[in-house]
């Protein structure tokens, strides 16, 4: 067992290899596996599964060993990563300290990933379904953001360096203080 997540009135119980989703019942064991609704795939980084009122945004470890994001809802699991973007993650030497985050900005359902060891953070908008790398100054290191929080129609997110609590705002043109690198296509 890599993570467990509640959903609704399930345990939803993640491997390495699979999926498996446990219903809460009235016995002497207070869970119960649901039928054949095991998914063929695991979570290669515990810590990349999020759970958003979307369903829950993983970093998957499919049968053929290669890693693929994943969004999870109910007994199916959606393919939400690039073929480009997989390429790119699975060239990392290592993903399995991935962690994610997820969080409502200006009416998008984001899911952010970042890799530590390799010093990246891709962004994903549901509501576009695009990807886009999220970068910390100009040498494009992995975005500062790690964990967040929602209070008073603010969104606050939580350096993963220092600690500190940042409040996120469209209008700021740095991260306290360093230059935000921006690309117009």
């Amino acid at each position: 067992i890599r993570r467990v997540i509640s959903q609704a009135s399930q345990l939803v119980i993640f491997g390495t290899l699979t999926v498996e989703f446990w219903d809460v019942i009235a016995s002497d064991f207070p869970f119960s596996q649901v039928g054949s609704s095991t998914l063929e795939m695991g979570v290669f980084a515990p810590f990349s599964a999020v759970k958003t009122s979307a369903g829950t945004f993983l970093l998957a470890r499919l049968n053929t060993g290669q890693a693929r994001v994943v969004l999870q809802q109910g007994f199916q699991a959606q393919p939400i990563s690039t073929q480009d973007l997989d390429t790119l993650i699975n060239a990392y030497d290592t993903i399995t300290d991935a962690t994610g985050l997820s969080y409502v900005y200006q009416g998008h359902l984001f899911y952010q990933l970042n890799f530590q060891s390799a010093n990246k953070s891709w962004l994903y908008d549901l509501s576009t379904q695009l990807w886009s790398e999220k970068a910390y100054g100009l040498d494009e290191q992995r975005d500062r953001a790690e964990c967040f929080i929602r209070l008073s129609n603010n969104t606050y997110l939580t350096d993963f360096q220092t600690g500190k609590i940042y409040l996120q705002d469209a209008d700021a043109y740095t991260d306290n203080g360093t230059s935000i690198a921006r690309e117009l296509i």
